[in-house]
């Protein structure tokens, strides 16, 4: 064999896929493997092959391969953002996805970054990807592990997504916010939290917060934001039993936590409306 000819073989077996897994993978970043685009509800584009979709999901199969109009599309709109699809796809081809990995630093555990994660357990839910969808779930468990104060991002964005976030999951975040031990919750940690979910949290019979925990809550919610929050914290406040909270904490904390707290009878508690 001549050296040409050598050199040529060395570099076809260089570039060959050793493994079926590699060669799936290559579909990540070879676009010409790839006969459609998923294109998310923002506008951002995934290249994907259909029949590799279809081989993975009965749900993908029905519309891709079957009498849907999708099937004759070159581009399939969905009602997920980008780089969720583009999670869908990367685990359909390699068993995981990036957005699924956890650090622990507080970039990593953002609320954009959780909202993400929920919107791929809603699509694992859609697509009947089940792997996906406990995958999805043991990361959130490392996010709570790492920051348990996540769990009140988690919590809100479920909510935000509906009744289409599998029911395990929201019972989940639930679970994890009536756990938080307080002293280490800040503003950042609830400022993102809904009226709704703040009272939905403030009424719940199973949180193991005290009444005086809660207030605390409650303050810290006001606190990221009081020219917006001042009227509902004025409703929500009633949801708080004050006669639970010792005397000493209404006179102290209470009374000069530098919100607009004035009492439920007349002295402490945020002010009626």
């Amino acid at each position: 064999m001549s050296e040409n000819a050598s050199a040529i073989n060395t570099q076809q077996q260089s570039s060959s896929c050793k493994t079926p897994d590699e060669m799936l993978a290559k579909f990540l970043t070879v676009d010409s493997l790839n006969d459609i685009i998923l294109k998310g509800n923002d506008g951002v584009e995934v290249p994907a092959n259909r029949f590799l979709l279809a081989a993975r999901s009965d749900v993908f199969m029905g519309m891709l391969l079957g009498k849907f109009q999708e099937s004759s599309s070159a581009v399939i709109e969905l009602g997920f953002p980008g780089n969720v699809l583009k999670g869908v796809v990367e685990f359909v081809l390699t068993n995981t996805a990036q957005v699924l990995h956890v650090k622990t630093d507080a970039e990593d555990i953002s609320p954009q970054k959780i909202r993400s994660l929920v919107s791929l357990a809603e699509a694992a839910s859609y697509f009947d990807l089940a792997g996906l969808g406990e995958m999805v779930f043991e990361s959130f468990e490392k996010h709570n592990k790492a920051d348990p104060c996540a769990s009140f991002a988690i919590l809100q964005a479920c909510r935000i997504s509906g009744n289409s976030i599998p029911k395990m999951l929201v019972e989940k975040a639930k679970e994890w916010v009536q756990t938080t031990q307080t002293k280490s919750v800040s503003a950042n940690h609830v400022a993102g939290l809904s009226t709704n979910v703040m009272e939905e949290i403030l009424l719940d019979p199973d949180m193991l917060m005290t009444e005086f925990e809660l207030f605390q809550i409650l303050s810290l919610w006001v606190e990221s934001n009081p020219s917006q929050r001042k009227e509902a914290a004025a409703g929500l406040s009633k949801c708080i039993s004050f006669e639970k909270i010792s005397i000493e904490n209404l006179t102290t904390t209470v009374a000069s936590s530098g919100n607009p707290c004035k009492a439920k009878k007349g002295t402490l508690g945020f002010p009626e409306t």
